[in-house]
């Protein structure tokens, strides 16, 4: 991916790291790009689901599925694409693991 950096946040409990959901929830880019692309909890369950364990980042609950992975490549290269085509030569960086989606996905934290 060209025009996007995609950020993993991480942080220990106490450590403040879920509030980086309301930081990315807050942000002018985050209102742009939803504005271009919608809803972003297609990606974010992909990436973890807590109501059905089948994210990417759960998959030691239910074991490995390739067309998750596959889904998440293809959600993030359409994430890219788009930034692209609506954004030209903007760089912009995006949270995947505190994306504001409106699911039950949550922030995923360790």
């Amino acid at each position: 991916c060209n025009n996007v950096q995609f950020i993993f946040t991480i942080g220990l409990e106490g450590t403040g790291h879920h509030m980086m959901n309301v930081v990315a929830d807050s942000s002018p880019f985050i209102e742009r790009l939803r504005a271009a692309i919608g809803n972003f909890g297609d990606l974010s369950s992909l990436l973890f689901d807590d109501r059905n364990k089948s994210g990417l980042f759960n998959s030691h609950l239910n074991g490995f599925d390739p067309s998750v992975l596959h889904r998440v490549v293809q959600a993030l290269q359409e994430i890219d694409k788009t930034v692209a085509f609506n954004f030209p030569g903007e760089v912009f960086r995006f949270p995947l693991n505190t994306l504001p989606n409106g699911t039950s996905s949550g922030m995923i934290s360790y």
